[in-house]
């Protein structure tokens, strides 16, 4: 059995001084390298590659061009020549026209009305709170703060967690579903 295994060992020796051997000689040869037992060789270049340049082209100016000469409005209305102009709307005829074509968002009727404080109630604190809401184009709710509360922070919380779980039909405009602002008042009564 020991010889078996020395045979062995030393045919994997020699197998391994063996093809160090061609490897040593092959890399002798700079130009052919071994790539799966396939020599290959490179050439080299034989010129080297162009980089084009980005021509910049100077623009024509035009000569010989004249303009039409100013003529002020006044010398217009003297010469009888009739001017036409534009009809400019008004921002506040725009922004009324624009508020007419968005429809606002409409809380459900299965909204559930905030609760009424506990301490509030025990103390007889009556009060009014307004709510801006903002509705996505889904109906849900994305932002809600307070505009105003009497008194102040008593309210508050209840309104704001009720409006979390709010859901809405979206704001209208021209037809398509919008993102839009919705002020919604809370009276809080015993």
């Amino acid at each position: 059995m020991k010889i078996l295994s020395l045979c062995v060992a030393s045919l994997a020796t020699f197998g391994t001084i063996a093809t160090a051997a061609l490897l040593n000689d092959s890399s002798s040869q700079r130009n052919t390298p071994l790539a799966y037992g396939v020599p290959v060789s490179f050439k080299p270049a034989k010129e080297t590659p162009k980089v084009k340049r980005k021509v910049i082209r100077k623009k024509k100016k035009l000569k010989n061009i004249r303009q039409a000469p100013r003529v002020s409005p006044n010398f217009a209305i003297t010469m009888d020549i009739p001017l036409e102009l534009p009809e400019v709307e008004s921002l506040h005829a725009q922004a009324l026209r624009e508020e007419v074509e968005i429809q606002p968002p409409i809380p459900s009727p299965s909204n559930r009305p905030p609760e009424y404080p506990y301490d509030a109630r025990r103390e007889g604190i009556q009060g009014r709170v307004v709510a801006a809401v903002l509705v996505d184009e889904y109906g849900f709710v994305i932002k809600a703060k307070i505009i105003s509360s009497s008194p102040p922070k008593v309210f508050d919380g209840s309104v704001l967690a009720a409006l979390r779980e709010w859901k809405f039909s979206p704001a209208r405009k021209k037809g398509e579903p919008i993102e839009q602002w919705a002020e919604i008042p809370f009276n809080f009564v015993l």
